[in-house]
């Protein structure tokens, strides 16, 4: 049996899931439940996600504010339980 193409579904990628994370994944705990990503792949989510929170922080240092809180600790938490450190407090 074959099964139709629907010509209008949006196929999510692995390169989009690390370009973009918050558009993807509800919280960052979700990241190392998706079959979709090697291990390596999801390091590069968390990091990316990471980078991300810390802009925005340092957005806000400066009273920039967005009024979303903060998933920063969240991505560090994620991070551990898949065995990697978090990024350096001065990448930016």
């Amino acid at each position: 049996m074959k099964h139709a193409k629907n010509e209008n579904a949006i196929v999510v990628t692995p390169d989009d899931k690390i370009t973009s994370p918050e558009s993807h994944f509800k919280k960052p705990a979700d990241v190392a439940k998706d079959p979709q990503l090697s291990d390596r792949q999801k390091v590069k989510v968390l990091d990316n996600w990471e980078l991300n929170e810390r802009l925005i922080q340092a957005a806000a240092d400066e009273g920039m504010t967005g009024g979303t809180p903060s998933k920063l600790t969240e991505v560090g938490e994620a991070k551990q339980k898949l065995g990697v450190p978090s990024l350096s407090k001065d990448a930016k």
